[in-house]
């Protein structure tokens, strides 16, 4: 029975009540400082379709006792008659015959006991032998529910669902009913006369909860029980005996809105309804409102299958509130309509880490979970996002609203009332759990029935709004006129409202309906889509707009797309300034092509890019512009940016391999009377020199000299090289600038620029780095290599401007590679001990040059001393462990490259190697002219001395302390023996030959 009840009969609760706690759910959520300030016509839409106006004395539920009702002397197939009061007999021979009821999860039905534990028998094995049974139910029960519920009788039945059978432990978690047949309304249960204990049933809906128990009389009364399918239930576990009952179906047999339940005098309601809709009016002719839709939440909840039904199934005040408002709504030019509401909120948990440490816990208020697990989760204290949605958007016919198929957003002004779920319990909760250093992230979402009241003149609007672009486009080709009619300017003016969400299609077709229409100020606004740049719209558009709207009106667009493309588009740019200025019409020329100079030197202006792969804009730039101009506003712009020497490589070998078409081009193209195709020197048609030739010349050899002026400038390769693979691949920066030098001085010799070729092997010798890494992976590969080359082209390394750059490589060489006998070579030795008694020995066997390995003999400790001064060291030697012996030890070895440095003997072969890769000894000879004789002393292990105007002689890579040269060694007395005489760039030097290797000895020891 009701627990504010002793004789099991329910007291009413009415519509009224529901809506008067309609905000005062049990349940804390955000708090005052998040609400949403109502406005005034939400406050007089509230009050006009409160329920003060709409008195209705249904409930949302009904329980009572019949202690008169007739056996209905049940005949179950299979079993035969069934006694009541039920006996344990009869209940396990039903179980036998009996399946587990399943429930509703999502869209799906399954079977779990946790949730829903009882036993069900199909109707169509159930029979009622007693004719009086049949007619109790369909006149007695369903008038006293009907009543109970508020809806009439005369237009309601009662179907037969199931048998159910509850045992001891039945139960059923919290959960709606879903809608089992067309025309559902409610549920009716039916118990009949069974012993048993527990089993409350639990009904709650909006702020109201009543608990229902009947088993003080279950025995000799037959119960009934009812609810709108939209109410949450639960029935409890039976704790002992067994519980039967019957379930109907409670079904609406009528479909017509006329038959629904009528209102008592309503003439005040439609009052307040008719002034409150007639002032949401006037604000909208006088544009004091922007709001052209509300949202009103009804008193209960509708399905889908519900709204499809339109009028039909609205339930008590619900039925009343839509039948007043209908006629007042229509003849103020307003639809009514329904839709499902779902609103979303995020924001902070109330939690501290007790009890909610579980992640991402989830709670949802239907049939699938506890409320359990609704207390667990704790409440949000702060909001951050809220977001109302609806969906299923239904007229009173049940048809979609507009054709509208699509959820779409409402804003919170358009609800009523203000912050309708202030203080109630969301319908699911997700909880992402504690998160230690501060509140954990919670969401929150409601879902309600509203009823719609929109403005019928912002039909279009809505309709935009839900189906977006896509719609609009086809509503505007659906009804194309020219020219254009009011609803495709104002389709048009919607779309234009969603420019920055533009794809190429849409900006496209909106310039091309500017131009059909011959609409100016829709091209204007059409074009200042951030889409709208010469990378996606075709040039023959913007030509056409000059044509079609005139120069003079699309100027200022046209500046506007100029101005968003990018600099990669300077071809495009002036391509159409050009194109512009050539199709002006008489009126308009003089004016075109002052505007066409000033954007060509805007577009030459934003042109950064200095890529090589820019390189075929700038050649077609050239060809459209024009030499003078290209050289005079671009080239000095790229100089000072670009330090690319693939990019002036490639510019250079373009331009050199597209000559001939260039010029042809210029001619063809450029509007300066000299500028023809004519050759250097040659005379046009007027006698004047044609200058163009010979700036392409400069202009080539200028890209080569920027060229080689950036030769040398490669990234490093990486600190660490894995393999061998790794140290000669391609990408080493020694091999890049070999690569580099011999294309350079091939394209130098090639193109009569030995003046570049000079500078870039000047170059050369300052390229930064540790100088025996320069020579072992650049000079020393570099000239056998060079000495091909120039044999190819028929040119000689004692060729100037080659001479001067070899004898500079072989001082180097001869000086800081070589070094004198005795010497030992700077190969980075130095103490690395701390100058204990260990590290001494260490010390001394490092800076010993006569000896490569050593075996220290030392206990772990000083072993361990040892290995980490040496890890400063590695590239001095390596470290070996020794684990035989005690006590253990280290074995240290010198590197290979410190055993070189150490040998003069190595030293010497190595440099002799390196001299004849430039050739014979008489070419040798030439090379170094009256410095021969000092080469031929280094080699005989006396220190050579570099000349002063040598470019490296006092560079920072230069050995601190230079050696002085060994007693007797010739030395050079002044500065002009020791410099090459001047020779002319491509001629020989002369010199007497000398037999080089003759005077050198390969048999001495190394003494030291």
């Amino acid at each position: 029975m009701d627990t504010n009840s002793d004789d099991g009969s329910e007291q009413q609760q009415s519509d009224s009540e529901i809506e008067s706690q309609q905000q005062h759910f049990e349940g804390s959520e955000s708090g005052d400082d998040s609400d949403f300030e109502e406005t005034e016509l939400q406050r007089e839409l509230k009050h006009a379709l409160g329920q003060d106006h709409f008195s209705f004395a249904g409930n949302f539920y009904h329980a009572g006792l019949q202690p008169f009702a007739p056996n209905p002397c049940m005949f179950i197939t299979g079993l035969g008659l069934v006694g009541l009061p039920l006996s344990e007999y009869d209940a396990k021979r039903m179980i036998s015959a009996a399946n587990l009821a399943p429930f509703g999860h999502g869209q799906r039905t399954v079977v779990d006991k946790t949730v829903r534990d009882t036993w069900e028998i199909d109707p169509e094995k159930i029979t009622f032998v007693n004719p009086a049974w049949k007619k109790h139910v369909d006149v007695t029960i369903c008038a006293e529910v009907c009543t109970a519920l508020g809806v009439s009788a005369s237009v309601s039945k009662m179907e037969l669902y199931k048998l159910l059978l509850y045992e001891t432990g039945s139960h059923f978690l919290p959960h709606q009913d879903t809608q089992k047949a067309n025309g559902m309304f409610a549920t009716v249960i039916i118990i009949l006369p069974s012993t048993y204990e527990g089993g409350q049933l639990i009904v709650s809906h909006a702020s109201k909860t009543k608990t229902i128990d009947f088993s003080e009389k279950s025995t000799i009364a037959t119960a009934v029980l009812a609810w709108y399918t939209d109410v949450r239930h639960e029935v409890k576990p039976i704790t002992s005996g067994y519980r039967l009952a019957l379930s109907y179906n409670l079904i609406h047999a009528a479909r017509s809105a006329e038959l629904c339940p009528t209102l008592p005098d309503m003439g005040k309601a439609t009052q307040f309804l008719d002034q409150a809709l007639r002032k949401w009016k006037k604000q909208l002719k006088r544009h004091e409102s922007e709001q052209h839709i509300y949202a009103y939440l009804l008193n209960h909840e509708y399905s889908l299958m519900n709204l499809s039904d339109g009028l039909t199934f609205l339930k008590g005040a619900d039925a009343h509130r839509v039948r007043s408002i209908r006629p007042i709504a229509e003849s103020l030019g307003f639809v009514i309509g329904f839709a499902s509401l779902e609103q979303h909120i995020s924001g902070a948990a109330d939690d501290d880490g007790a009890d909610y440490y579980s992640r991402n816990r989830r709670a949802y208020s239907d049939e699938e979970d506890s409320d359990e697990d609704m207390r667990r989760v704790p409440d949000m204290v702060e909001i951050g996002y809220t977001q109302t949605k609806i969906s299923s958007l239904t007229g009173l016919d049940g048809k979609p609203l507009f054709g509208v198929t699509k959820p779409m957003i409402i804003p919170e002004e358009a609800l009523v009332p203000a912050n309708p779920f202030k203080n109630v319990q969301p319908d699911r909760k997700d909880y992402e759990g504690y998160m230690g250093n501060g509140a954990g992230g919670i969401e929150h979402w409601y879902k309600r029935t509203v009823l719609l009241i929109l403005n019928a003149k912002k039909r279009n609007d809505l309709l935009f709004e839900v189906e977006g672009l896509p719609l609009a486009f086809k509503m505007i080709q659906k009804n194309l006129a020219n020219p254009p009619s009011p609803d495709n300017l104002s389709w048009a003016a919607r779309i234009l409202r969603k420019r920055s969400t533009w794809t190429k299609e849409h900006l496209t077709t909106m310039m091309k309906y500017s131009l059909h229409w011959k609409n100016v100020g829709l091209w204007n606004d059409s074009t200042k889509c951030p889409l709208c740049t010469l990378d996606v719209v075709d040039a023959k558009l913007l030509l056409q707009s000059c044509q079609i709207l005139s120069f003079d009106s699309v100027r200022l667009s046209l500046e506007d797309i100029l101005a968003r493309s990018g600099p990669k588009t300077a071809f495009e740019k002036v391509s159409l300034i050009r194109e512009v200025s050539a199709k002006a019409t008489d009126t308009e020329r003089a004016t075109a092509e002052l505007w066409s100079n000033k954007e060509t030197q805007k577009a030459l202006a934003s042109f950064t890019a200095t890529g090589a792969e820019d390189v075929p804009a700038i050649v077609a730039l050239i060809k459209r512009l024009g030499l003078h101009i290209f050289m005079e506003q671009m080239l000095p712009s790229l100089r000072s940016r670009a330090k690319s020497y693939d990019f002036w490589i490639t510019l250079h070998t373009t331009i050199l391999s597209q000559r001939q078409a260039i010029l042809q081009e210029i001619a063809t193209t450029s509007t300066s009377p000299e500028t023809t195709g004519a050759e250097p020197d040659t005379q046009t048609q007027g006698g004047a020199v044609n200058p163009v030739p010979g700036m392409l010349k400069t202009l080539i050899g200028d890209c080569l000299s920027l060229a080689s002026s950036t030769a040398m400038r490669v990234a490093p390769s990486p600190k660490h090289s894995y393999s061998y693979y790794d140290r000669q691949s391609a990408d080493d920066p020694f091999r890049i600038r070999i690569d580099r030098t011999l294309f350079l001085v091939e394209r130098c010799i090639r193109t009569s620029h030995l003046d570049i070729c000079d500078d870039l092997l000047q170059r050369t010798l300052k390229i930064p780095g540790d100088l025996t890494a320069k020579f072992t992976k650049f000079y020393v590969p570099l000239i056998p290599r060079l000495s091909a080359l120039l044999a190819k082209l028929n040119k000689s390394i004692t060729m100037s401007p080659f001479a001067a750059f070899a004898q500079k490589v072989i001082g180097k060489y001869l000086a800081e590679i070589l070094g004198k006998r005795g010497h030992i070579h700077p190969c980075g030795l130095r103490k690395v001990g701390c100058r204990c008694g260990d590290c001494n020995d260490l010390d001394k066997f490092i800076l010993d040059r006569r000896q490569y390995t050593t075996i220290l003999k030392v206990n772990k400790q000083r072993r361990n001393h040892l290995e980490n001064q040496l890890r400063n060291a590695t590239d001095l030697c390596t470290v070996t462990q020794i684990s035989y012996g005690r006590p253990q030890g280290i074995k240290v070895t010198k590197t290979p490259a410190v055993v070189w440095a150490c040998n003069w003997s190595h030293r010497l072969e190595e440099s002799t190697t390196f001299l004849t890769s430039f050739g014979s000894a008489e070419v040798l000879s030439e090379i170094m002219g009256a410095r021969l004789k000092d080469v031929i002393a280094a080699l005989e292990g006396n220190q050579y001395i570099l000349a002063p105007d040598n470019t490296e002689a006092q560079d920072s890579e230069a050995v601190s302390g230079a050696m002085q040269p060994a007693a007797g060694t010739s030395t050079l007395t002044s500065h002009e023996d020791a410099r090459p005489k001047k020779i002319a760039k491509g001629q020989k030097r002369k010199t007497a030959p000398l037999k080089l290797l003759d005077v050198i000895d390969f048999t001495g020891e190394d003494s030291s």
